[in-house]
């Protein structure tokens, strides 16, 4: 019997073979001249180099394409979302259940962390594989600038962020979400606009007076989770340390996630 024969790095079967053989590849990495295809070996090529691998696995075989994971440079681990929905698909008639485990023994920084820890770290999986809004919590630690969603008392993501510095602090304590605004501005802090043309930037209204012909425009704060009047979560800048009027800023793709995952009600507790 013929066995499936596969392109290196191009992600499809040779000729002859594309009724038996789909090969999917992970982006990134060098091709080394010479390594392209070898004919009528039987077992899957995983082939790696410092910032990418390939899999490759039989057509007649699979019947979900999993997560693909890809290993940049500097040894950090990143998990490139995609799940693609083959489900139901006829011409994937089956998983390979030992093909699925042979990858996971040649990848260990997919053996090592459980999909729970993966999901916590990476905001748009998490997002598909953690719906709904009911049990949830979210408390934000001063003392080390994070942030933190709960399901029924179990961590499921968790988020840098960027809470009041000195002279605004963050309002400790127990809270809850009163008003979620996916676009949001700040009625206090903004900018001074004239003809289209920012006058002055970084205007407190209750301090800095109004240029004569100039409008307010608030500082934009997209995914806006209100837990206090003129405080709440937002999407913004997070260099690392305080640096808020004393809201609580996230990173985009993480307000985004904890926007999504909270309700009007939801307990938020701030600590130091």
């Amino acid at each position: 019997m013929n066995k499936p024969s596969f392109h290196r790095l191009s992600c499809k079967p040779l000729a002859g073979d594309r009724d038996r053989a789909q090969a999917f590849c992970l982006f990134g990495g060098p091709v080394r001249p010479g390594a392209a295809a070898t004919k009528g070996k039987s077992r899957p090529n995983i082939a790696s180099a410092s910032s990418s691998f390939i899999v490759s696995f039989p057509t007649r075989k699979m019947n979900y394409a999993f997560l693909l994971i890809h290993v940049l440079r500097g040894g950090r681990l990143v998990l490139i979302l995609t799940v693609l929905a083959l489900i139901g698909c006829s011409s994937f008639p089956e998983l390979d259940t030992a093909s699925l485990s042979s990858m996971t023994q040649s990848v260990p920084e997919f053996g090592r962390r459980s999909l729970n820890s993966v999901t916590r770290s990476v905001p748009e999986l998490g997002m598909l594989t953690d719906q709904g809004t009911s049990g949830r919590s979210i408390t934000v630690r001063l003392s080390d600038q994070r942030a933190f969603l709960y399901k029924r008392g179990e961590v499921v993501a968790i988020s840098p962020a960027s809470t009041g510095r000195e002279g605004y602090n963050t309002p400790v304590g127990r809270h809850r979400v009163i008003s979620k605004d996916i676009d949001h501005r700040s009625s206090i802090y903004g900018a001074y606009v004239r003809n289209g043309q920012v006058v002055k930037a970084g205007v407190d209204v209750r301090k800095d007076p109004k240029p004569p012909g100039a409008v307010f425009v608030g500082a934009s704060m997209p995914y806006y989770l209100q837990i206090a009047p003129s405080y709440g979560l937002h999407a913004g800048h997070v260099p690392g340390y305080p640096a808020s009027h004393g809201c609580i800023r996230l990173p985009a793709r993480w307000a985004k996630r904890f926007y999504n995952a909270v309700k009007v009600g939801t307990p938020v507790q701030i600590y130091r």
